[in-house]
Formats: C-alpha cells, sequence, structure tokens
C-alpha cells in the first residue's frame, strides 16, 4: 500500500460545502502524502476557494463538454429506459459515475479515496483505511454504514446503504479502478457497479 493518496471530490457547483472540504484536506493526518482532485460540473467556475490548497487540482467542465459527454453517455447507454440520464442532460449534469472516473483518472497517486463534499472525516480516516488494506491485503475497501447528524435535533443516527456501499468511504488501488472504473451511466449508487466482481 502506497504512501501515497489522491483524494478525489465531485461537485455539482456546490459552494455550502466548501469550508467542509476545507477542514477534511486540511485535517487529515499527514502520514501521507496526498492530493486533493476536485471535479465540478457546476454552472459557475469556483476554482478561487481552493487555490490556498497545496496539491489541489480543481477541474471545472464547461456546458459544452457537459453536453458532449452526456451525448456519449445517452447514446451509449444499453438499456431501454434512458429517461433518467435524458433528465440530467436537459439539467446539464453529469452522472456521478463519470465524475468518479474523471476524478480517478486526473489523479497521480496509487491509491485513491473518495471523499465526500458533505461530510465530515475523522482526521485518521485515511490512515486507518490504508493500514487496514495493507494489512489484509486488500485492493478496495468501503462501509455498509456511515454516522449521520440530524441537524434540527442535533441527534446522531446511522444509516445503511441498501446496496451495502457508500461512495463516500471508498479507498482502492489505481489497479483496481483500471480494471473496470466506475458506470459513467451511473446517477447516483456508483460504487455498486465498481465494486461488483471486481477483485477482493
Amino acid at each position: 500500500m502506497s504512501d501515497k493518496v489522491s483524494i478525489i471530490t465531485i461537485l455539482h457547483g456546490d459552494t455550502e460545502f466548501i469550508p467542509i472540504i476545507h477542514h477534511n484536506y486540511t485535517h487529515f493526518l499527514k502520514t501521507q502524502e496526498l492530493e486533493l482532485v476536485i471535479v465540478d460540473d457546476g454552472r459557475d467556475n469556483i476554482m478561487d476557494h481552493f487555490v490556498d490548497l497545496p496539491n489541489c487540482l480543481y477541474l471545472h467542465l464547461s456546458e459544452e463538454e457537459i453536453l458532449d459527454f452526456m451525448g456519449k453517455i445517452v447514446d451509449g447507454y444499453k438499456e431501454p429506459n434512458k429517461s433518467p440520464l435524458q433528465y440530467q442532460q436537459k439539467l446539464k449534469t453529469l452522472p456521478n459515475g463519470f465524475l468518479r472516473d474523471y476524478g480517478c483518472g486526473l489523479s497521480t497517486h496509487p491509491t485513491l479515496f473518495h471523499m465526500n463534499s458533505d461530510c465530515l472525516y475523522h482526521p485518521k480516516a485515511i490512515d486507518r483505511k490504508c493500514r487496514f488494506m495493507k494489512r489484509v491485503g486488500a485492493e478496495c475497501s468501503y462501509c455498509d454504514t456511515m454516522l449521520c447528524h440530524n441537524i434540527y435535533n442535533k441527534e446522531l443516527y446511522k444509516t445503511e446503504s441498501p446496496y451495502k456501499i457508500y461512495e463516500g468511504t471508498l479507498c482502492h488501488t489505481r489497479d483496481f479502478w483500471k480494471r473496470r472504473g466506475f458506470q459513467w451511466s451511473d446517477i447516483e449508487m456508483e460504487g455498486k457497479y465498481f465494486h461488483y466482481n471486481n477483485g477482493n
């Protein structure tokens, strides 16, 4: 397991989560060399919010690029019902599967960790995952349960994924990703296809 980790974050122009991204990235335990890769298909380029972060690559996809990619995704989709993708196309928003795959392709380190923009992570989250993967010889790790916080009544609760995998907990090697990658048409729950029958 490498000591170099790329953190992949996808955005749809969500500026309200920028402080959380900053907090997580700057507070992760520095036992690894980290880089942050942000892929954003929001309407506005918000690169100015990330210029002060070290080893950060922010990519904003233009409307023309989004429509071009969406056209290829819709045309290549094999299922008869294309309406969810066509709706995404009208919204000029790319599926999460495509954005995650794009982020993995832009990254440079041998280990990749997916950080959701709206989640707070323990400072040792990446370190623990890397140590676990090294100890058991795994190429990919993830969690099926997440601890959530209700901002209205200030309570903590657990939520379990119906597909047994939360994308915001994924950590994997570059080789694991290269074998198949994310399915570009997956609007959500993109971790299911990514992991299923793709290795240990």
